[in-house]
């Protein structure tokens, strides 16, 4: 029975508090007023294979699509749990231009501040 079950997590992890108070650029992390919660989405397995990771993919694109008519729009991320449907490097070269369209996802107005030389 368990090697059916799909092993998945939803975490919702509030905010608000003495964090709402400080600016946004205050310091790189931005996500700051008006946010009730991050939500963390994780799909767990062991054992890799096409079927499995067909059935992981699945249900965390469903639950992800479920819970979007919830959460702001548009989405944004903290860095140390990538989105990766806001995007990502290809070799690790990328040209700011290229970056700027999905690190403001991430760091929102911080993103210039943070790209310079």
């Amino acid at each position: 029975m368990r090697s059916k079950m799909v092993m998945g997590l939803v975490i919702l992890t509030p905010h608000g508090g003495k964090m709402s108070k400080i600016l946004e650029d205050a310091i790189p992390f931005p996500h700051r007023k008006g946010v009730l919660y991050n939500v963390q989405y994780f799909a767990l397995w062991h054992h890799p294979n096409k079927t499995v990771d067909k059935k992981k993919f699945d249900w965390i694109n469903g639950i992800y699509d479920y819970m979007g008519k919830f959460v702001s729009k548009p989405g944004t991320a903290y860095l140390n749990t990538r989105g990766l449907d806001l995007g990502r490097t290809k070799n690790g070269n990328e040209k700011y231009s290229q970056a700027k369209s999905w690190g403001e996802m991430y760091f929102k107005q911080n993103f210039d501040k943070l790209a310079r030389d």
